[in-house]
């Protein structure tokens, strides 16, 4: 690893079957497509970009590899790159299949036929970043994972028994969307885990 690269947290991720836009804000339900998403910032400045798009065409995996593209893409230097993902499809490509699948020029054998692997043209844009990029990648929960703890969390307090200081009913909602609670829960992972990494300790992908 280079140093004295910039280093950047990296989440992607994607929601299936959301609610498609519509001019002036409206929506409708979708009977398909699915929404894209990363969120790229700098571990050493304020820096931060976020993009998310809707695609009426493809699978989750690909869009979950699409994101992860259009993150590397959107760097504007050489990087070292902590990359928070819930994809097992593209955490398993990128530790397993991604040097093999280029040695054979993005092809498998299937009984003795050479196939075209999976969304190989997504897969070489992968391969062409990270000619410049160093990327460490590690498993993330999805955001409706994190937001389904938190209310269950908030619903346990309402419950519980004991005393409080201060009637839950009377504390203040937070400012905060439930995406912008899910994301800080997930930059929080995403610290903790540079910071281990850092600190020496290999952790598992999966």
């Amino acid at each position: 690893m280079v140093a004295g690269k910039p280093h950047y947290l990296l989440y992607c991720g994607v929601v299936v079957n959301p609610m498609p836009p519509l001019p002036g804000g409206a929506s409708v339900p979708s009977q398909g497509g699915s929404k894209w998403h990363f969120v790229l910032e700098s571990l050493e400045s304020e820096e931060r970009l976020e993009a998310i798009d809707y695609e009426a065409e493809g699978s989750p995996d690909r869009l979950a590899l699409l994101a992860l593209v259009r993150g590397l893409e959107a760097l504007e230097q050489p990087s070292r790159v902590t990359l928070l993902t819930p994809s097992r499809y593209v955490s398993r490509g990128l530790r397993f299949g991604l040097s093999e699948w280029q040695e054979n020029e993005y092809r498998w054998e299937h009984f003795g036929t050479w196939r075209l692997v999976r969304n190989a043209d997504l897969w070489r844009r992968v391969q062409h970043a990270l000619g410049f990029h160093d990327v460490l990648c590690r498993m993330a929960p999805e955001m409706n994972q994190v937001a389904e703890t938190e209310e269950l969390e908030i619903a346990s307090l309402r419950k519980s028994t004991r005393p409080t200081t201060k009637p839950l009913s009377n504390i203040p909602p937070s400012t905060k969307s439930v995406s912008d609670r899910c994301l800080d829960s997930i930059r929080d992972l995403g610290h903790w885990l540079t910071g281990k990494s850092a600190g020496g300790l290999e952790l598992a992908t999966t």
